[in-house]
């Protein structure tokens, strides 16, 4: 009996001790949790922030390249189209955009209609935005900011100005993506609120229901606007 009043005595005794050392402990754990939290946070807004400067250097090196095929290759339409059309092809997400393009059609399309139409898609996409910015000369390009898309996506909003003497600047905005190879693609362009991207579904989506709604119909217009 005296043993265990002895026990129950001790256990009074070092109890508050044993909650001071729970709750020293607990805090801890607390404290190194939130320590961990806001170092991961840290790390992702440094990661951030330098991906939006990557973005913003890829756009000002491509508009820079692409200003001046339109200025220097003016007299030579065939050279002009043939480096704006490697410019697409090494710096657009070609097949993302094309599929987006394609729209519903593309369930409906054989395989052998898509693989055609994706061929025909990257050679007569360069004189869609040849067409679109030929008249822009003598200008200079200057990317303002970068910022996130938002949402789920990882894509990158890049904004910039294509600046005219006596003229009010054209708004280009570029929304581009980090590829699992670590180079940046651009999926659209939207010039002064106009979606190159979305225009081009537009017209297509009118072209293929012209032709009964084949993708067919669609890719001979395509083959017919090349060989002119």
């Amino acid at each position: 009996m005296l043993k265990k009043y002895f026990i129950l005595s001790l256990l009074i005794l070092f109890n508050p001790w044993f909650m001071a050392v729970s709750d020293a402990t607990e805090d801890a754990s607390e404290q190194e949790s939130v320590s961990t939290e806001s170092s991961e946070k840290d790390q992702n807004a440094k990661t951030e922030d330098a991906n939006l400067k990557e973005a913003e250097a890829f756009i000002k090196d491509l508009g820079s390249k692409a200003i001046h095929v339109l200025t220097a290759k003016k007299d030579n339409p065939v050279q002009q189209k043939k480096e704006f059309e490697e410019i697409f092809i090494n710096h657009f997400a070609v097949k993302s955009i094309a599929t987006f393009v394609l729209g519903r059609y593309r369930r409906t399309a054989t395989t052998e209609e898509k693989k055609e139409f994706f061929e025909l898609f990257k050679q007569s996409i360069a004189d869609v935005y040849t067409e679109r910015f030929k008249n822009y000369q003598n200008e200079s390009f200057v990317v303002s900011h970068a910022r996130p898309a938002g949402g789920k996506t990882k894509l990158i909003r890049v904004y910039s100005d294509i600046k005219k003497p006596n003229a009010s600047p054209i708004e280009v905005e570029w929304k581009v993506f980090k590829d699992s190879d670590g180079e940046y693609r651009i999926t659209d362009v939207i010039v002064e609120g106009l979606s190159m991207s979305t225009t081009q579904r537009s017209e297509y989506s009118s072209i293929i229901e012209n032709h009964g709604g084949s993708l067919s119909g669609l890719n001979k217009v395509l083959k017919k606007r090349l060989a002119e």
